[in-house]
């Protein structure tokens, strides 16, 4: 009896450290961390990043969009999330223009 006791203690000890190392792991992971940011789950977060990487490339390469709309989980975080990369990409310009004035 006493070494089923040690034995439950052992395993939920390795299970508490094993979840500490894959939250901490986690807290450190840019996606996760913009994915928590935008109220989404990191699931839907690389759907979307993908989608819009995607449609980024052919507007760089002026080839047509390929419609991926019914991939889309959730369109209200799908504008969440395309408002988000404007915003950054607007912050990194108006970052490069104060450089510039330097």
């Amino acid at each position: 009896m006493k070494e089923l006791i040690i034995g439950l203690i052992i395993l939920i000890a390795i299970s508490a450290i094993y979840w500490v190392y894959g939250t901490i792991k986690a807290v450190k992971d840019p996606d996760i961390q913009e994915a928590s940011k935008l109220m989404m789950s990191i699931k839907h977060y690389r759907i979307y990043k993908e989608i819009y990487e995607e449609q980024t490339k052919c507007y760089d390469n002026n080839t047509p969009f390929i419609d991926r709309t019914n991939e889309i989980p959730n369109m209200n975080e799908w504008r969440r999330y395309c408002e988000y990369q404007v915003k950054k990409i607007s912050e990194k310009w108006m970052s490069d223009l104060e450089s510039l004035k330097k």
